[in-house]
């Protein structure tokens, strides 16, 4: 997991403001006649709590929903759905994903990110529906399960993502056949271990991965077979830094070709009593 860019791409907090400010004005002028004075009526409200939450950007715990803006949650879900200046500004949250993570999200690195999640829930936090750095790119499972939840996920644009491998994947032989073992280090940091319950990340590595070493096996096997067993493991050390590159440390594929790797010799032997070979069969 790693930070997205989104917000880098402005010089600073008022320029983030600026910028909000005139799409929340913009979205207002062309609403229905009817519909301008209500929006009229909360936005120095609204323009407050944006500073607020570009003021808290490292310390979002400070965050809290209030009532005042329950009344407008329709009218701001209708903005975000139906205002054409936000539709360009969603596209532009979208082209700011960086090269290599332009489609899969974010939360769990697993599906391609098709929708925004309002970080702080639309039903909470109405102000903040179509405040751009609340609006994360996610895949439908994602913002699903992460739902009306407050602060039990990461931020991709504010919070310190450490690159400290925290996702432990290892194998073990068990009849011949290698056998997955997935959990989070203990000193894993209290916010990415909500993240992962949160999202069921554990149960849904465990799914994928199973999916993942079948092919890996195969592979090796074929490898194997070509007297090139050794050579495919190395191009795994390159594959791995590759990845964690990219995807950060606790990249869920470079986590299981680096437990691949670390058990090659219990792999190589299981391959060469052909153990493996007639179970894949």
């Amino acid at each position: 997991m790693k930070a997205l860019g989104y917000v880098k791409a402005f010089r600073n907090s008022n320029e983030i403001l600026d910028k909000n400010k005139r799409l929340y004005k913009q979205t207002k002028d062309n609403k229905f006649k009817k519909d301008r004075p209500l929006l009229e009526r909360i936005e120095s409200a609204v323009f407050n709590r944006y500073c607020l939450y570009l003021d808290n950007q490292h310390n979002l715990d400070a965050i809290i929903p209030i009532d005042s803006f329950k009344a407008y949650e329709d009218i701001m879900r209708k903005s975000y759905t139906n205002s054409k200046f936000f539709k360009t500004e969603r596209k532009a949250i979208f082209d700011s994903l960086p090269r290599g993570r332009k489609t899969i999200c974010p939360y769990c690195l697993i599906s391609d990110s098709s929708t925004l999640d309002h970080y702080f829930p639309e039903a909470l936090y109405a102000e903040y529906i179509i405040f751009t750095p609340n609006l994360i790119p996610c895949c439908e499972k994602c913002n699903e399960l992460k739902s009306k939840s407050i602060r039990k996920t990461i931020h991709f644009y504010f919070d310190d993502i450490s690159q400290v491998t925290y996702l432990n994947i290892s194998l073990s032989i068990d009849s011949g056949i290698p056998v997955i073992n997935i959990e989070l280090d203990p000193s894993t940091p209290p916010l990415l271990i909500k993240h992962f319950h949160q999202l069921n990340l554990i149960a849904r590595y465990k799914e994928k991965t199973s999916d993942e070493l079948t092919q890996i096996l195969e592979m090796l096997c074929e490898a194997y077979s070509e007297n090139n067993y050794d050579g495919l493991m190395d191009m795994f050390v390159y594959k791995i830094s590759s990845l964690k590159r990219i995807y950060g440390s606790n990249y869920w594929k470079a986590c299981l070709l680096e437990a691949v790797f670390k058990s090659r010799n219990e792999i190589l032997q299981v391959i060469a009593n052909e153990s493996l070979k007639k179970t894949l069969l």
